[in-house]
């Protein structure tokens, strides 16, 4: 099947690849993708771990991102199956499993000979970090002839230098306005499309791939699963203003919580809010962006506080089983610490305001 360029205008091949047999499966674990033709990575990372591949020079690596649903853990996982190597995926919270299970594997030589990958996922918090992170770096020096370590995380900061010194740090930089690599995105979000509509006889909109696009970059997972909950919402037509948390829909919450409105923010947020947990990202790179040019010490104390109160209540939102709760908590907590420095009212409102250094 051929698709239309949206650069420039010619008839395009759409990939194919990186689905899973299982259609009961959620859209982003069914799409995931297995290797650089369904995996879609900025061009210079793509050609970094292309060139790798063929000339087998893999070693340790630190995938890290600021934003969630890049591809760190895809790529991660995709690398070994590329080279046909064996491989153990965990997750840094089970620390006390971790190191146990590295010795078992290295215990045991590969099938084909080739060394094997230990994939850590979430390396930037374990449960317990000074232990955890001594061992690995132990492990890491030990292991060199038969283990490469592949880490992903989020706030690389948290990872300590004796990791870092051992591991290739790789930044999941993706371009703010790069059209090339946004029609690559729709390339891919267009394949899921086409298949899961097409069984059905649904439609699917140009404009509305578009719109989930520029509204969710650079998160590809969230692109995938506000896509499936528009196709559950038209009945398999994938058609449109998809469910997603919009830039004006981010300023209204914002202007809410500045003049502490928690009344109309609450009725506000029920009613425009589907994905609760895809809030806290937008909402809080917005609210930053929105305090005023540093004069004393407060403003930074209100950044630095601001930041780890995003970090912390987005992580206790993944256990909590009312996401909306969890997210009013958060407004909350971003009000009481508004008060508690001061800037009760005064809070620009415009981005204007920002940029004029008011």
């Amino acid at each position: 099947m051929a698709e239309i360029d949206l650069l420039t205008g010619e008839v395009m091949a759409v990939p194919e690849g990186g689905e899973l047999p299982d259609a009961s499966l959620p859209w982003d674990i069914k799409y995931e993708g297995h290797d650089l033709e369904s995996i879609v990575l900025p061009k210079k990372l793509d050609t970094m771990v292309r060139s790798a591949l063929k000339f087998n020079a893999f070693g340790n690596y630190l995938l890290y991102s600021g934003s969630p649903g890049t591809g760190k853990t895809s790529l991660a996982k995709a690398i070994p199956q590329m080279l046909g190597a064996e491989s153990t995926f965990v997750f840094a919270k089970r620390d006390s499993e971790i190191i146990e299970t590295i010795d078992e594997s290295c215990m045991y030589r590969s099938s084909n000979g080739r060394p094997k990958f230990f994939i850590i996922d979430e390396a930037d918090f374990p449960s317990n970090p000074e232990s955890f992170y001594r061992k690995l770096q132990s492990c890491i020096t030990a292991t060199s002839t038969n283990l490469r370590f592949i880490l992903t995380c989020n706030e690389d900061w948290r990872i300590p230098e004796a990791i870092k010194s051992r591991c290739q740090p790789i930044e999941f930089d993706h371009p703010t306005d790069d059209p090339e690599f946004k029609n690559r995105i729709y390339k891919r979000l267009k394949y899921i499309a086409t298949q899961e509509t097409k069984p059905h006889g649904g439609q699917v909109s140009k404009d509305t791939l578009v719109e989930l696009i520029e509204t969710c970059y650079p998160d590809i997972r969230s692109m995938v699963n506000a896509m499936h909950r528009t196709f559950l919402e038209n009945e398999g037509n994938i058609v449109g203003h998809p469910h997603v948390i919009t830039k004006d829909t981010i300023e209204t919450i914002y202007k809410l919580v500045v003049t502490m409105d928690i009344r109309r923010l609450r009725y506000y947020v029920s009613a425009n809010v589907h994905n609760f947990r895809g809030v806290y990202i937008p909402f809080g790179r917005y609210f930053q962006e929105m305090i005023p040019v540093p004069e004393s010490g407060q403003l930074d104390y209100l950044y630095i506080k601001f930041t780890s109160l995003v970090g912390e209540s987005q992580r206790n939102a993944n256990t909590q089983v009312n996401p909306e709760v969890a997210l009013m908590e958060f407004f909350a907590d971003t009000m009481d610490l508004i008060i508690q420095c001061g800037m009760t009212g005064r809070m620009p409102l415009e981005k204007a305001q920002v940029q004029n250094g008011v």
